[in-house]
């Protein structure tokens, strides 16, 4: 009788949230995340990136400001602080929604590789304590960094600001939004194994979230023959901003500067938060209820054992191995390891090109095509770089097979280049589909034949230099998690931290004209986005159906003009630089594979 009756109280004990959410894994996640080199240099340069911003928006505007009169001065400066404001909540909702994924990318994934999850299982905490512990732990940390812009908003209000209630709501929809893409990346994190993979899956379903609803209301729209911004749009509006955060963020700014949208901001922010918070605490219960079913497999021994019980016995079957073992090794693993979850991806990417394929084809706007088709597998592509190469040698450190292979006669460069080689053909997909899209064009005279090989060629190069910095960073860091934010953070650093550093030292303190610079214009070369822009801006003609309209005669490159002979050359040396770091990045990497087992 005793056990009957103080079951109901143990329960009662379980579901108290205090113990769900702050129990031991918690204060243990905490206390280890906080110590990590990587948290405390994500931190850091987050803040960086916010005073940098600051300093290059205030300093911008007050070239114009400062030939006026101070009373008019400061009258403009009221009109600059709202703008600049805005601009920090952007920056730090993108940021946090960003990084979250990759908070819990590998929470449930590291358990099952370092076989720990039996461990657990045998203490008295229970799934839901483990998964919402870990959670929590990675919450601290995306509140920590929106508390580092808390500063620079209320240093704003000197110059007008924001009110209180859009700070409150752009924070809150910030942590609504991190929430939710924490929950997908941890739920994910449970059926992959592979934490890049798992950053990529929660980035496109995330994005699928915050901004499907937007464009099926315009296919709708343009379905239905309308497509203005008017009052059915405003009303549109309204109830997305109930759904998306990014949609509310934008609902409140725009109400803050007077768009007449018809849902008052305080509903808007309150409402999109609450289905932020419903729907990732759906994505939690399911995580908590694979990640029992994945320990109950632990304990009963391992779960590919038990799968393979259920399907029968298989004959083996003997298997030929080429003369690079490690390509061949790399090659045969799974890229995604998740059916379900490859599928999922790929039906979110195809529903989006066939959008911007309907929508172009129905208002005829083919030049914004290309520009979509460039702007969107670009960014994919590159993403993927960045994150694919980097748990390649890291996977192989926290396996502790890294050792055993460098005991092989296969020498270091060719252990790298294997893993780099693999990697670069298992991303080489979209440039062919970028070369066969923009070919099909061409060979019709809406676009220069040399702005294909200028697109592919770029894309290519700086895939590569993405992949071997990735691969450095895994031999650098034992978790994939930390080496791929910091070859992201070395990717934006040099596309977008060395220019503005750049332009804030020449420009606002040598007082001198930045494009005129050499050294501007290189590093601006090194940017694969801008590339690529310029190259299709100068590839098609100026009346886009080709047939009435010339092509332009020359480039527009940071403010000069070259001819298309000139910027082809530029292409060239960009790419050729991305490959020349490229093949140093592969030869510290051979140099760091072999201090690897020495050093650990």
């Amino acid at each position: 009788m005793s056990d009957l009756g103080s079951r109901p109280s143990r329960w009662l004990w379980m579901i108290r949230p205090d113990k769900i959410l702050f129990g031991p894994i918690f204060a243990k996640e905490v206390i280890t995340s906080g110590r990590r080199a990587s948290t405390y240099w994500t931190r850091g340069l987050f803040a960086l990136a916010i005073a940098g911003l600051v300093s290059l928006f205030l300093w911008g505007h007050w070239e114009e400001l400062r030939h006026e009169g101070v009373a008019q001065r400061l009258q403009n400066m009221q009109l600059v602080g709202p703008q600049l404001a805005w601009a920090i909540v952007w920056v730090q909702f993108v940021v946090v929604t960003l990084i979250a994924p990759a908070l819990t990318a590998a929470c449930i994934s590291e358990e099952s590789a370092n076989r720990t999850l039996s461990a657990l299982m045998t203490t008295p905490m229970t799934s839901a304590q483990i998964v919402m512990g870990k959670l929590a732990s990675r919450m601290v940390q995306l509140v920590i960094l929106g508390l580092l812009t808390l500063p620079a908003l209320l240093l704003l209000r000197l110059l007008g600001g924001l009110e209180t209630e859009a700070v409150v709501a752009g924070a809150s929809l910030t942590m609504g939004a991190g929430f939710f893409a924490a929950s997908v990346g941890l739920l994910l994190s449970v059926v992959n194994k592979r934490p890049w993979s798992v950053m990529v899956l929660s980035e496109v379903i995330t994005a699928a979230v915050f901004v499907g609803p937007i464009l099926v209301t315009v296919l709708f729209m343009a379905l239905a023959g309308g497509g203005g911004p008017g009052a059915t749009w405003l009303r549109v509006l309204g109830v997305l901003a109930h759904i998306s955060p990014a949609v509310a963020l934008g609902a409140v700014m725009g109400n803050a500067n007077g768009a007449g949208i018809p849902v008052s901001s305080l509903q808007i922010w309150l409402s999109a938060t609450g289905s932020m918070i419903v729907l990732g605490t759906l994505v939690n219960l399911l995580a908590v209820a694979l990640t029992r079913r994945t320990m109950r497999a632990h304990m009963r021994g391992s779960v590919r054992s038990e799968r393979k019980h259920k399907k029968g016995t298989r004959s083996r079957v003997s298997r030929t191995v080429s003369d690079d073992p490690v390509f061949w090794h790399e090659m045969r693993t799974k890229w995604v390891g998740n059916k379900w979850a490859a599928g999922i991806m790929g039906l979110i990417i195809l529903g989006f090109l066939g959008w911007v394929f309907y929508t172009a084809w129905s208002n005829q706007e083919w030049e914004a095509l290309h520009y979509a088709m460039l702007l969107m597998l670009g960014i994919a592509q590159l993403f993927m770089a960045m994150v694919s190469t980097t748990s390649r040698i890291a996977t192989e450190r926290q396996k502790r097979t890294w050792d055993v292979l460098m005991t092989t006669p296969l020498p270091a460069w060719r252990i790298v280049m294997g893993k780099l080689i693999a990697g670069i053909v298992r991303l080489m997909p979209v440039p062919i589909l970028l070369a066969v899209y923009f070919s099909l064009f061409s060979l019709l005279g809406f676009v220069r034949w040399y702005t294909t090989v200028e697109i592919v060629f770029l894309i290519s190069a700086w895939t590569i230099f993405l992949a071997a910095s990735g691969l450095f960073w895994s031999s650098m860091f034992k978790r994939p998690i930390a080496a791929s934010v910091v070859n992201m953070v070395t990717a934006a650093g040099l596309w977008m931290g060395a220019p503005m550093v750049m332009g804030f030292v020449f420009g606002a303190i040598l007082q001198t004209d930045v494009g005129e610079l050499w050294l501007m214009r290189a590093i601006v070369a090194l940017n694969p986005f801008y590339m690529l822009y310029e190259s299709l801006t100068g590839g098609i003609p100026s009346d886009y159906f080709g047939y009435n309209g010339d092509f332009p005669d020359n480039y527009d490159f940071v403010g000069k003009r070259l001819s298309p002979q000139a910027f082809l050359m530029v292409v060239i040396a960009s790419g050729g630089a991305a490959l020349a770091a490229a093949l140093g990045l592969v030869v510290a990497t051979s140099v760091r594979a072999r201090a690897i087992p020495r050093r650990g």
